[in-house]
Protein backbone atom coordinates (compact mmCIF):
# COMPACT_ATOMS: atom_id res chain seq x y z
CA UNK A 1 0.00 0.00 0.00
CA UNK A 2 2.62 2.40 1.08
CA UNK A 3 4.38 1.61 -2.49
CA UNK A 4 1.22 2.62 -4.44
CA UNK A 5 0.89 5.90 -2.41
CA UNK A 6 4.06 7.00 -3.13
CA UNK A 7 3.48 6.16 -6.71
CA UNK A 8 0.52 8.59 -6.90
CA UNK A 9 2.08 11.29 -4.79
CA UNK A 10 5.06 10.85 -7.51
CA UNK A 11 2.29 11.69 -10.22
CA UNK A 12 0.49 13.92 -8.68
CA UNK A 13 3.53 16.02 -7.73
CA UNK A 14 4.25 15.58 -11.87
CA UNK A 15 1.28 16.87 -12.59
CA UNK A 16 1.55 20.38 -10.92
CA UNK A 17 5.27 21.06 -12.59
CA UNK A 18 5.26 23.70 -15.00
CA UNK A 19 6.79 22.47 -18.46
CA UNK A 20 8.21 25.05 -18.92
CA UNK A 21 9.86 28.30 -16.76
CA UNK A 22 8.58 30.92 -19.28
CA UNK A 23 5.02 32.31 -19.55
CA UNK A 24 5.01 34.07 -22.47
CA UNK A 25 1.87 36.27 -22.75
CA UNK A 26 1.20 38.05 -26.00
CA UNK A 27 -1.81 40.29 -26.36
CA UNK A 28 -3.59 42.32 -28.75
CA UNK A 29 -3.97 46.02 -28.88
CA UNK A 30 -5.32 48.77 -30.87
CA UNK A 31 -5.55 53.16 -30.79
CA UNK A 32 -7.36 55.54 -32.00
CA UNK A 33 -5.44 59.00 -32.94
CA UNK A 34 -6.55 61.87 -30.35
CA UNK A 35 -6.52 65.21 -32.10
CA UNK A 36 -5.07 66.81 -34.98
CA UNK A 37 -5.53 66.11 -38.75
CA UNK A 38 -5.13 62.32 -38.26
CA UNK A 39 -8.00 61.84 -35.81
CA UNK A 40 -9.74 58.75 -35.31
CA UNK A 41 -6.74 56.81 -37.23
CA UNK A 42 -6.77 53.78 -36.13
CA UNK A 43 -3.67 51.29 -35.48
CA UNK A 44 -3.57 47.67 -34.26
CA UNK A 45 -0.49 45.21 -32.99
CA UNK A 46 0.56 43.14 -30.52
CA UNK A 47 2.76 43.19 -27.11
CA UNK A 48 4.57 39.99 -25.85
CA UNK A 49 6.32 39.38 -22.77
CA UNK A 50 7.73 36.47 -20.28
CA UNK A 51 5.55 36.83 -17.25
CA UNK A 52 7.00 34.39 -15.19
CA UNK A 53 9.98 36.85 -14.84
CA UNK A 54 7.20 39.44 -12.57
CA UNK A 55 6.79 38.75 -8.99
CA UNK A 56 3.32 39.99 -8.45
CA UNK A 57 4.44 43.21 -7.41
CA UNK A 58 1.47 45.80 -8.51
CA UNK A 59 2.87 48.14 -11.29
CA UNK A 60 5.57 46.10 -12.00
CA UNK A 61 7.18 47.04 -15.45
CA UNK A 62 8.51 44.90 -18.52
CA UNK A 63 10.91 46.25 -21.66
CA UNK A 64 13.30 44.89 -23.63
CA UNK A 65 16.24 45.28 -21.22
CA UNK A 66 15.15 42.88 -18.87
CA UNK A 67 12.75 40.84 -20.80
CA UNK A 68 14.61 38.84 -24.25
CA UNK A 69 11.40 37.67 -25.10
CA UNK A 70 9.35 41.33 -25.21
CA UNK A 71 8.56 42.48 -28.74
CA UNK A 72 6.08 44.94 -29.60
CA UNK A 73 4.85 45.55 -33.07
CA UNK A 74 2.04 48.28 -33.72
CA UNK A 75 0.68 48.98 -37.25
CA UNK A 76 0.33 52.77 -37.57
CA UNK A 77 -0.50 54.83 -40.82
CA UNK A 78 -0.03 51.57 -43.16
CA UNK A 79 3.70 51.36 -41.51
CA UNK A 80 4.97 48.63 -39.46
CA UNK A 81 6.72 49.56 -35.99
CA UNK A 82 8.96 47.83 -33.55
CA UNK A 83 10.04 47.98 -30.26
CA UNK A 84 13.47 48.52 -31.91
CA UNK A 85 11.76 51.99 -32.76
CA UNK A 86 11.26 53.87 -29.40
CA UNK A 87 13.09 56.82 -28.90
CA UNK A 88 14.58 54.89 -25.59
CA UNK A 89 15.45 51.21 -26.92
CA UNK A 90 15.90 48.79 -24.66
CA UNK A 91 14.79 50.29 -21.49
CA UNK A 92 11.94 51.24 -23.26
CA UNK A 93 8.81 50.44 -25.11
CA UNK A 94 7.68 50.12 -21.15
CA UNK A 95 4.73 47.62 -20.49
CA UNK A 96 3.26 48.29 -16.67
CA UNK A 97 0.91 45.18 -14.97
CA UNK A 98 -1.04 45.03 -12.16
CA UNK A 99 -0.14 42.80 -9.00
CA UNK A 100 -2.25 39.85 -11.44
CA UNK A 101 0.17 40.37 -14.51
CA UNK A 102 -3.05 42.33 -16.23
CA UNK A 103 -1.35 45.25 -18.93
CA UNK A 104 -2.14 48.42 -16.99
CA UNK A 105 -0.13 51.27 -19.16
CA UNK A 106 2.14 51.37 -22.28
CA UNK A 107 4.78 54.15 -22.79
CA UNK A 108 5.96 53.62 -26.48
CA UNK A 109 6.92 56.54 -28.13
CA UNK A 110 8.55 56.98 -32.09
CA UNK A 111 10.31 59.98 -33.06
CA UNK A 112 11.47 61.04 -36.73
CA UNK A 113 14.23 64.29 -34.46
CA UNK A 114 15.07 61.98 -31.66
CA UNK A 115 18.96 62.68 -31.56
CA UNK A 116 19.91 58.87 -30.93
CA UNK A 117 17.12 56.95 -32.22
CA UNK A 118 15.60 58.51 -35.15
CA UNK A 119 12.46 56.48 -36.78
CA UNK A 120 11.15 57.34 -40.40
CA UNK A 121 7.35 58.21 -40.19
CA UNK A 122 6.20 57.68 -43.80
CA UNK A 123 2.53 59.12 -43.32
CA UNK A 124 3.05 63.20 -43.90
CA UNK A 125 3.16 65.80 -41.34
CA UNK A 126 3.45 63.16 -38.80
CA UNK A 127 6.91 63.36 -37.11
CA UNK A 128 6.01 61.48 -33.52
CA UNK A 129 3.26 59.99 -31.96
CA UNK A 130 3.40 58.43 -28.13
CA UNK A 131 1.00 55.30 -27.59
CA UNK A 132 0.12 56.05 -23.68
CA UNK A 133 -2.33 54.29 -20.86
CA UNK A 134 -4.19 50.64 -21.52
CA UNK A 135 -7.57 49.85 -21.11
CA UNK A 136 -9.18 45.98 -21.16
CA UNK A 137 -11.59 45.54 -24.06
CA UNK A 138 -14.06 43.23 -23.09
CA UNK A 139 -15.30 42.65 -26.75
CA UNK A 140 -12.14 41.35 -28.30
CA UNK A 141 -10.68 40.33 -24.97
CA UNK A 142 -7.15 42.77 -26.19
CA UNK A 143 -6.44 46.01 -24.87
CA UNK A 144 -6.83 49.62 -26.44
CA UNK A 145 -4.49 52.68 -25.86
CA UNK A 146 -4.66 56.53 -26.96
CA UNK A 147 -1.87 57.46 -29.45
CA UNK A 148 -1.12 60.73 -29.67
CA UNK A 149 0.82 62.84 -32.80
CA UNK A 150 3.29 65.52 -33.25
CA UNK A 151 2.47 67.10 -36.36
CA UNK A 152 4.78 70.03 -38.70
CA UNK A 153 2.90 72.57 -41.11
CA UNK A 154 4.34 71.94 -44.12
CA UNK A 155 2.52 75.67 -45.35
CA UNK A 156 1.46 78.58 -43.41
CA UNK A 157 -1.35 78.44 -41.44
CA UNK A 158 -3.74 80.71 -43.34
CA UNK A 159 -4.72 83.06 -40.63
CA UNK A 160 -0.62 84.30 -40.98
CA UNK A 161 -0.77 84.81 -44.49
CA UNK A 162 -2.24 88.19 -43.65
CA UNK A 163 0.34 88.98 -40.84
CA UNK A 164 3.37 87.81 -42.90
CA UNK A 165 1.83 90.05 -46.36
CA UNK A 166 1.69 92.91 -43.94
CA UNK A 167 5.35 92.53 -42.26
CA UNK A 168 6.56 92.28 -46.02
CA UNK A 169 4.84 96.16 -46.90
CA UNK A 170 5.89 97.44 -44.08
CA UNK A 171 9.71 96.13 -44.43
CA UNK A 172 9.20 97.63 -48.08
CA UNK A 173 8.02 100.53 -47.04
CA UNK A 174 11.07 101.24 -44.40
CA UNK A 175 13.38 100.19 -47.12
CA UNK A 176 11.57 102.92 -49.93
CA UNK A 177 11.68 104.87 -47.33
CA UNK A 178 15.81 104.92 -46.61
CA UNK A 179 16.33 105.11 -50.11
CA UNK A 180 14.69 108.19 -51.00
CA UNK A 181 16.08 109.92 -47.66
Amino acid sequence: MMGRLSGLIFAGALGFMPLSADAITTFDISGTVVGGSQDGAVGTGTVTFDESLLTGVNGETANPAVDPNFALSFMLFGQLFSALDDINFDDFPLLTVDAMGTPTDIDFVVDEADAVNPTDIAQAGITAFDLFGLTSDPLTGGFTTNISVTEVSAVPIPATLPLLLGGLLIGGYVVRRQKVA
